[in-house]
């Protein structure tokens, strides 16, 4: 179906839903106007860059010059031809407001000028397809404070948009970054005064349980998205952007695609971005637990030799209270540093 066609459609829908509803939303269109028009959809992607420019909708900076970008535009034109009240499912703000902008830009261009989006979806009146979600299980009934916080800030336990990992920490985030970088940054937000969490661990073992007083998480990329899963019992839970929280039906693993499937006032969405990158997971706790011991560090000088000691967390591994002390040595060759 060609995208007039199913902008025509909608918007006549909608007209006979406002007009049945107590819903306040206007739609107006002009056929004759769309019927001068190229399909965007059908343009180039060069074309379609060109038609962000007119629109004065800048371009990311993490996201000028990479290879997929002309592929994120295309296709984001096209989810909104198909239903201009889309419902992108980022954790990524910066990609979500991008999208956003998209939309706004191709409904104006087809002549949409309101869209009541939040209505349209509870009444179920306008779906592009009845998905059934594949990979996870909603979890709970719906809420609209879903609509207030992303993934990021689900795995933190917060209810408010937390934009990118670093967010907490001042630290600089791109989207283009490594994921052990992406994973650097949660633990630098992580024991930054809005969380204090002094004992962060990261690591590419998945963990099967957590310690009394721990939280376990885990961060996965895509080109142009990050997403997190929360380790709660033996499953694990996640929120893909906005939207409702889901129980993963499997373990996460590299041997499987993570994508954003999402619902959405119990409507279920199909995924359109994949999380392929390794899987990091961060472990973390307010306190350490820490036993008094050689480092590992240690040299010798004169007659004596030297070792290092301090309190290393048995989590996280992080030495604090480091101190040296030294014994009579003969050598070299020295006699091996005592572990204990």
């Amino acid at each position: 179906m060609k995208a007039k066609k199913i902008i025509s459609y909608f918007v006549l829908m909608c007209m006979l839903v406002c007009s049945a509803s107590s819903t306040n939303a206007e739609f107006t269109q002009s056929d004759e106007r769309i019927d001068k028009r190229p399909t965007l959809s059908a343009m180039t992607e060069a074309e379609c860059i060109e038609f962000l420019k007119k629109n004065e909708i800048p371009i990311p900076n993490d996201f000028k010059d990479q290879d997929w970008l002309g592929e994120f535009i295309t296709k984001t034109i096209r989810a909104v031809e198909e239903n201009p009240a889309y419902p992108f499912a980022y954790g990524y703000a910066v990609t979500l407001d991008f999208a956003n902008s998209i939309k706004d830009a191709v409904n104006s261009y087809y002549g949409i000028e309101e869209i009541a989006l939040s209505q349209l979806m509870a009444d179920g009146i306008y779906a592009p397809t009845r998905y059934t979600l594949q990979d996870s299980t909603v979890y709970g009934s719906w809420s609209d404070t879903y609509l207030d916080y992303n993934c990021y800030g689900y795995a933190l336990g917060r209810t408010d948009i937390a934009k990118s990992p670093g967010y907490f920490s001042a630290g600089s985030f791109d989207i283009n970054l490594p994921i052990f970088s992406m994973a650097a940054l949660v633990k630098n937000d992580l024991k930054s005064s809005s969380f204090s969490q002094n004992c962060v661990k990261l690591t590419t073992i998945r963990p099967s349980s957590v310690a009394a007083g721990e939280t376990a998480i885990c961060i996965r990329k895509g080109h142009n998205d990050f997403h997190f899963m929360k380790l709660f019992g033996s499953t694990w839970r996640h929120k893909p952007g906005r939207r409702a929280i889901l129980q993963y039906n499997y373990l996460p693993s590299t041997s499987r695609n993570w994508t954003n499937e999402n619902s959405l006032y119990g409507i279920a969405y199909e995924g359109d971005t994949v999380y392929n990158s390794d899987i990091y997971y961060i472990i973390f706790k307010s306190n350490h637990n820490s036993t008094y011991k050689w480092t590992g560090e240690h040299y010798h000088s004169g007659s004596r030799h030297y070792f290092q000691y301090g309190y290393i967390c048995n989590g996280c591994g992080e030495i604090t209270g480091m101190s040296w002390t030294n014994v009579a040595c003969s050598g070299p060759p020295c006699q091996m540093p005592r572990a204990g």
